[in-house]
């Protein structure tokens, strides 16, 4: 199976959701461009992924995966953390998207 960014954006989406993390990694504030503390998101460099968290409003990141990996690698690591979070949290269901649609999964 070919793994596409969306797909890892689409799990990195269920991540934050399951922890309760920002969606976004910034937002227009006041003051300019803030970061949002807490946040998952891709970071990609050299034909490598990893992800990351925002750890302050300047924006500095924590390595969650430290080190990179194939699109593939990475994406079966992050739908481990979701499964597991989910099987932890005992949730019920959310959205996840696939292809541009919204499903519900139990």
């Amino acid at each position: 199976m070919r793994i596409t960014l969306a797909q890892i954006e689409s799990q990195i989406e269920t991540l934050n959701h399951l922890t309760g993390q920002p969606q976004k990694p910034y937002h227009i504030a006041k003051e300019g461009i803030v970061s949002n503390v807490g946040n998952y998101h891709l970071a990609g460099a050299y034909g490598g992924y990893k992800l990351e968290q925002i750890v302050n409003k300047r924006g500095a990141v924590a390595e969650i995966t430290q080190f990179r990996m194939t699109k593939k690698e990475l994406f079966y690591t992050i739908h481990a953390m979701n499964n597991l979070l989910r099987s932890r949290n005992k949730v019920g269901g959310f959205v996840v998207r696939q292809n541009g649609r919204a499903l519900h999964v139990r």
